[in-house]
């Protein structure tokens, strides 16, 4: 800090802790609420035993949209810190009952609207939002042979920040973004 007070003097200078707690609860409820007030959709508040939580938002499109079609988009926070990404979760009925497969990032152009809504909510709250897309994407470490004997895949952005399962796992495809 000195040396940054020294190289650029006149500069106001303060100091930022290296780790930043993540959301309390109570804040991922206000959020939640904030949410329901510019976003259509019924959520749902699911907060895991590591400490990160998800936000579920589930909408009705319109009558035309056929069961099919239907998706739900997640908001998913770190246990880590001030971290968030945007998920869709695409439910297909099929004859033996609803199968779920989520999407890295957002597909669905009909959720537009909801995400431009969280990414300015989020940002309000000094959340970072990172992509899915990032997130799958290999730490690039020495190996892990302990991490890759386990799981049988390689240590993701994902497993660091997120969910120790890789994103494969848990029945990810890759798909665009909105």
């Amino acid at each position: 800090m000195r040396a940054a007070e020294l190289a650029y003097p006149g500069l106001r200078w303060a100091e930022v802790p290296l780790a930043v707690a993540p959301l309390s609860e109570e804040e991922l409820r206000e959020l939640a609420d904030a949410i329901d007030e510019v976003v259509a959709a019924w959520q749902t508040l699911e907060l895991d035993a590591e400490g990160g939580a998800t936000l579920r938002l589930d909408a009705q499109f319109g009558e035309n949209v056929a069961a099919t079609a239907a998706s739900r988009l997640e908001v998913v926070f770190s246990p880590l810190g001030r971290f968030a990404t945007l998920r869709e979760v695409r439910q297909d009925e099929r004859s033996d009952g609803l199968e779920e497969s989520a999407v890295l990032g957002v597909d669905d152009r009909r959720w537009a609207g909801a995400v431009k809504a969280l990414q300015g909510l989020l940002r309000a709250r000094a959340v970072t939002l990172l992509d899915m897309a990032f997130l799958a994407e290999r730490v690039p470490v020495h190996e892990q042979p302990a991490y890759e004997a386990l799981y049988g895949a390689t240590l993701t952005w994902w497993s660091l920040l997120f969910r120790a399962m890789p994103p494969e796992a848990c029945g990810y495809r890759r798909g665009p973004s909105v």
